[in-house]
């Protein structure tokens, strides 16, 4: 027969006798000489499936044996159009049901190979039409099985077909895809080491990259934290996406650090702090910047509270000095310091808080004028935690001056100095005329380090801070460790040209450098002194010998 014929037969038998002639050809008939053609008859089945009506493919299961009669429910729902499937589905769910509610194994598998193997496009038809027939529940059986870990589809696949159901009017089929899909991932990501999962991840890219405009997870979980019952899980959820910093997950942390209460970002930062340090950092750094001090109270408080997180609240209250993000339009000044020391207050913040506030504040100097840094020092109440913010504050200074050499940087120390003096702190002045000549190591740049202190002494002559200014180049030059003779004699040319009295110039060189305990050395400088012409102050040190 051929194969024409055989096509007859297929399309106009009736089932029964379909179902009978496969049986036979699968067989054989060796006394008609007839071999097993079990191919032929997985053909027969397909054609079948493709061209008999609906209702011949329903009585399948009663006429064929049960694996024949899955073939073909297979087939027609794979190689059927979308909308034919789906007819199928309903009315074979329909048949199943009315035998037993609960029974209904042959629809199950309509739908699981259509969730599992038809395209994006195709699928999004399928639940279309289902949706039609909703006391079925086969559009949301669909959806589950479709975002199942069962069922062998990309990320990319659900990014589709979320998108597509949402352009076809599904939108509720969209959010709810989304939502078995995501919680789905949350379940599987509990207990998983640091980074969370891959797929996760993936689908942020995947959601990023078919709408890079929209905000997909965003909304998403604005509706989800509405729900006081899935609040953890939508928590831990979003800890995941952002453990691994995805790509497209930066509006996602964005999003979280400048909308979640106090509450929530402890949270989850505390489970950030774990699973990945550096995106707790980023996150940290948004919620950071934000500018309602009472926010900014109430998030240092409870992260001072975690058993987590407590260890960080250093950390955080830097942050929030150094406006985190934002840390660009430079620190916050005094006034806003204020204003959450006070929120603090209120809310009944643990004294350390308070006091971490106002050193962080004190001892952040980028961004701040002399007299901005000492009003914020003198904010610290505690004498020996003022001294103590001293001195970090003059290493810090010390070390930028000397590194960055410029002009502005030098005025910044200066004007620290007069600061200081003008409210009376001279003691807090000490610390950085004290760093500032005693380098430590050999990365500090040393080469020339002494005419950087000479030009400051110069300028603080020149604010009549004339202690000050001996001071600080009586301890540079006491360092023969490291003061070159040509130092010298660079330093004494600033001093000439301040308003340092000859007099006091003499006294402080016979001080130090005639003082040096290498003779050779000694003599180095005095000889220096004599060629550069400034022969009182060579005298000077030579005196100092007698």
């Amino acid at each position: 027969m051929s194969e024409s014929g055989l096509d007859d037969w297929v399309l106009t038998d009736p089932v029964p006798g379909v179902a009978r002639r496969v049986a036979a050809i699968r067989l054989g008939n060796p006394a008609a000489s007839l071999p097993p053609r079990p191919a032929a008859a997985m053909r027969i089945l397909l054609s079948f499936a493709l061209k008999r009506p609906v209702d011949d493919l329903l009585a399948s299961p009663d006429c064929f044996e049960q694996l024949d009669a899955m073939a073909v429910l297979t087939n027609a729902a794979l190689g059927r159009p979308a909308e034919e499937a789906a007819r199928l589905a309903i009315l074979q769910w329909r048949k199943e049901t009315e035998r037993d509610p609960n029974e209904t194994p042959l629809t199950a598998g309509i739908v699981h190979d259509v969730a599992s193997q038809r395209t994006a496009l195709q699928l999004a038809a399928f639940i279309r039409e289902c949706r039609r027939e909703p006391e079925t529940g086969l559009a949301e059986q669909t959806l589950r099985v479709f975002a199942g870990a069962g069922s062998g589809r990309t990320n990319l696949d659900k990014a589709l077909l979320y998108f597509t159901l949402r352009d076809d009017g599904c939108e509720g089929e969209a959010a709810e895809l989304l939502t078995l899909t995501l919680r789905e991932m949350g379940e599987r990501a509990q207990g998983l080491a640091h980074h969370g999962p891959e797929e996760l991840h993936d689908l942020v890219g995947a959601l990023h990259h078919l709408s890079p405009s929209q905000r997909i997870l965003e909304d998403w979980i604005t509706e989800a934290m509405k729900d006081p019952l899935d609040l953890a899980a939508t928590v831990n959820l979003v800890a995941n996406l952002l453990a691994g910093v995805p790509r497209g997950a930066e509006s996602l942390a964005e999003y979280v650090g400048a909308t979640w209460d106090h509450h929530d970002l402890v949270q989850v930062c505390g489970l950030l702090v774990g699973r990945a340090p550096q995106a707790c950092e980023t996150l940290r750094a948004i919620l950071a910047s934000r500018s309602d001090f009472k926010f900014l109270a109430e998030i240092i408080i409870e992260w001072h509270k975690s058993p987590t997180l407590s260890k960080s609240t250093k950390n955080l209250i830097a942050a929030v000095v150094e406006r985190g993000a934002d840390r660009g339009a430079g620190p916050r000044p005094k006034g806003e310091i204020d204003r959450i020391h006070a929120n603090l207050t209120t809310f009944g913040a643990p004294a350390e808080c308070l006091r971490m506030l106002r050193v962080a504040a004190a001892v952040h100097i980028e961004g701040r004028s002399g007299e901005q840094m000492a009003e914020l020092l003198q904010c610290v109440d505690n004498r020996r935690e003022r001294r103590i913010t001293a001195r970090m504050i003059g290493e810090r200074l010390a070390d930028r001056v000397l590194r960055s050499r410029t002009a502005a940087d030098k005025a910044l120390f200066v004007d620290y100095i007069k600061a200081l003096h003008d409210r009376g702190e001279a003691e807090s002045a000490y610390w950085p005329l004290r760093e500032l000549p005693d380098p430590m190591g050999a990365d500090q740049a040393l080469d020339g380090a002494a005419t950087v202190i000479g030009e400051i002494a110069s300028s603080l002559y020149a604010v009549h801070l004339d202690e000050a200014g001996f001071n600080l180049l009586e301890r540079c030059l006491e360092n023969e460790q490291w003061v070159t003779p040509r130092d010298v004699a660079d330093v004494v040319v600033r001093l000439r040209e301040s308003g340092m009295p000859a007099g006091a110039r003499h006294d402080l060189l016979s001080a130090t450098v005639g003082r040096w305990s290498e003779v050779l050395r000694r003599g180095q400088a005095v000889a220096e002194l004599r060629a550069r012409g400034f022969d009182d102050d060579a005298e000077a040190v030579i005196l100092s010998l007698h």
